[in-house]
């Protein structure tokens, strides 16, 4: 899970995917060979996809909940 603030001054909690191979955020190494999940936004539950956060960030940011 991630918090952003977004454009609007809201911080929202976004998840992230995880795919095999990479760290997980309390250090193990996810081991699978499917996606875990699309990344959303936690408040809403918008999808956004399988991309790495470098990616997701500026469009997180510009995310508004409907």
């Amino acid at each position: 899970m991630i918090k952003i603030k977004c454009n609007d001054g809201i911080v929202r909690r976004f998840s992230v995917s995880h795919y095999d191979g990479k760290y997980m955020p309390d250090g193990r190494r996810f081991e699978g060979y499917i996606w875990s999940g699309e990344s959303e936004c936690l408040e809403c539950g918008e999808k956004f996809g399988h991309h790495d956060t470098k990616i997701l960030k500026p469009i997180w940011r510009k995310h508004r909940c409907c």
